[in-house]
């Protein structure tokens, strides 16, 4: 049976339009999953970059597994959602001890491993198996609720079963690493969120959106829920004659899990106010991570040990995994003292 005639379009358009990128059309499963594990939650234009540095670091799923997790966690540094590769290192293990190095091809064993959930699970069926299932991300959520004229609203608990299936309707029949990939490039370079270029569209003859001349009002959202602040005070404690600085590590699981970063604690508001007015030695930054901000100052602190900080020379204090937030203070910090 061919496709629907809306998808013959679509990879018709794909054919002469769609990107090249260096994880496509490769059998290589290993690095399918690395780039899509990067691009989870990072723009093309910055993962590449990214991705072409981790597999020179790392080019096999052996070499991954047999690395340190700080080795794993430096290479990540800058790309955030540090889960992703403390996940990414407890997957390649297990894909090492228990299926000789390679990916399992069921679906439902995908989603067993660490990090992968139902998107990286459904592409890397699609791309490294060519199994006929849908990908869902943003891009596909607008093309079909433009498509559709659909008000259900994409951030809604529904939404990823509702959207789900109809973008498992679409695929059924076409060849879907292709279609995947399609509905990916459509909506990054024609079916973007504001300006989308629609008479440039292969849908345009079907998207119901366009044709009454609202697709700008799709996709629906529910309002956002309100970000919460929270106030962070750093702590410069260095010697000055061994020429080494405080630092601590996070634990291992949580935000920013396993990375280093100065000695810290929290306060509220009205204390961090104080501090930045009477202590503060750089300027206060802010920090905007999805659901928090982080507003932090730093200050010069004397006491000699703080409970979880150790002694490092503070030349090497670059060397090891940051997060970005630290990367900031350290790069504001009076360079007589980190240099």
């Amino acid at each position: 049976m061919n496709p629907q005639p809306h998808i013959t379009l679509l990879l018709a358009w794909f054919n002469d339009f769609g990107r090249t990128l260096p994880w496509r059309n490769i059998q290589d499963h290993y690095q399918i999953w690395v780039s899509e594990i990067i691009l989870q939650q990072t723009r093309i234009q910055q993962g590449y970059a990214y991705y072409e540095r981790f597999i020179a670091i790392f080019p096999d799923v052996f070499s991954l597994s047999e690395s340190s997790l700080e080795s794993v966690l430096k290479a990540w540094e800058g790309l955030g959602y540090y889960a992703r590769a403390r996940n990414m290192h407890k997957c390649a293990k297990i894909l090492v001890s228990e299926y000789q190095g390679r990916f399992p091809q069921d679906l439902e064993i995908l989603l067993k491993l660490p990090g992968i959930g139902p998107y990286t699970a459904r592409a890397i069926a699609s791309f490294a198996f060519s199994q006929e299932v849908a990908v869902l991300d943003g891009n596909v959520f607008r093309i079909l609720s433009r498509y559709y004229a659909d008000t259900t609203p994409v951030n809604s608990p529904q939404a990823k079963t509702h959207y789900q299936n109809l973008a498992d309707s679409w695929v059924k029949n076409a060849p879907s690493a292709d279609f995947n990939a399609a509905m990916m490039d459509l909506g990054s370079l024609i079916c973007t969120p504001q300006k989308p270029k629609c008479s440039k569209c292969p849908f345009s003859a079907y998207c119901k959106a366009y044709l009454q001349n609202i697709a700008t009002h799709f996709p629906v959202f529910l309002p956002p829920k309100v970000r919460s602040v929270r106030y962070i005070v750093f702590q410069l404690i260095f010697n000055a004659l061994q020429d080494k600085i405080q630092i601590q590590k996070r634990p291992e699981s949580g935000l920013w899990g396993g990375l280093w970063e100065l000695p810290n604690y929290e306060v509220t508001e009205t204390e961090w106010n104080y501090i930045v007015a009477k202590r503060g030695i750089i300027k206060p930054i802010k920090h905007i991570l999805t659901h928090i901000t982080y507003q932090a100052t730093t200050i010069l602190d004397n006491i000699e040990q703080t409970p979880n900080g150790i002694w490092a020379d503070k030349q090497k204090v670059s060397e090891l995994p940051l997060s970005k937030l630290t990367h900031k203070i350290i790069e504001l910090l009076p360079k007589k003292i980190i240099k």
